[in-house]
């Protein structure tokens, strides 16, 4: 026996219940429940589970770590990369390519995290309807590990052209002030 209550989704039966008794669960319920708010078109939750808590608290964790892990890397300047390549007498020529690199190598992981946190943030605010049809849903994780793998790439390259623009700079910093004689 099903029957459609007035919320429009069915309930069943449960075989071996007391004849006409219906249990009280909808086939399909409405997950999360909630409703949208009626100006931004947010999803408005009314019960959260602990484990979305986490999620959501840990998103907004991830964000503050990546912005002081971003505070951090930016504030490694030329100037400061240059002092730490340089000795007393002259430069140390692997020291420049090796702190050039890991700047580069900082930003974009730094940015990269940063994005990740904040979209996992955002998906809090994100309807949870469907999106993609069966067939797609199947093809999504070989199509999202391909791009990865891709954009990987392209961003190895990109942080390669970073850290040249950046040793470059270390480079001519350490020869104008080598240029300049011993401080006395």
């Amino acid at each position: 026996m099903v029957y459609t209550p007035f919320s429009g989704h069915q309930t069943v039966t449960i075989p071996g219940l007391v004849s006409g008794q219906v249990e009280n669960k909808e086939c399909y319920p409405p997950w999360p429940r909630g409703r949208y708010h009626p100006i931004l078109g947010l999803l408005v939750r009314s019960h959260m589970s602990a484990a979305v808590l986490v999620q959501l608290i840990s998103a907004c964790i991830g964000i503050i770590g990546s912005l002081f892990f971003a505070i951090g890397i930016m504030r490694q300047n030329v100037e400061a990369m240059a002092r730490l390549s340089g000795t007393y007498w002259d430069l140390n020529p692997h020291m420049p390519p090796a702190l050039a690199a890991q700047k580069a190598d900082y930003l974009f992981g730094g940015s990269l995290i940063f994005i990740a946190f904040l979209l996992q943030l955002g998906s809090f605010f994100a309807p949870t309807s469907a999106l993609l049809s069966e067939s797609s849903t199947k093809t999504a994780p070989w199509v999202a590990g391909t791009l990865t793998i891709a954009m990987f790439l392209l961003l190895r390259f990109a942080a390669a052209r970073t850290a040249k623009y950046y040793e470059k700079q270390i480079i001519a910093w350490l020869h104008k002030e080598f240029a300049k004689g011993p401080n006395t």
